[in-house]
């Protein structure tokens, strides 16, 4: 597990990623990433799938401590996220 990077999913989830399934696999789970910080209390499954998605896409080191920064306000920020 890696510090950032999609959310570690069950295997029937898996099934939710359909041709994208390789590129989530191919990704190292983490603690913190897209969902955590802008999608994790208002979203739907399906936007955790886009988000998860663009990280792939995206990734990056710049990104990554950016996603580091994020969660840290997210954490601290009085909206109970």
């Amino acid at each position: 597990m890696s510090f950032v990077g999609p959310r570690p999913i069950t295997a029937p989830e898996l099934d939710h990623y359909g041709l994208h399934a390789q590129t989530y696999l191919d990704l190292k789970p983490g603690i913190t990433g897209l969902w955590q910080v802008m999608g994790r209390t208002n979203g739907c499954y399906a936007e955790r799938l886009h988000l998860d998605q663009t990280y792939a896409q995206t990734f990056g080191l710049i990104q990554d401590i950016k996603l580091i920064l994020r969660t840290g306000l997210v954490v601290l920020a009085p909206t109970g996220r």
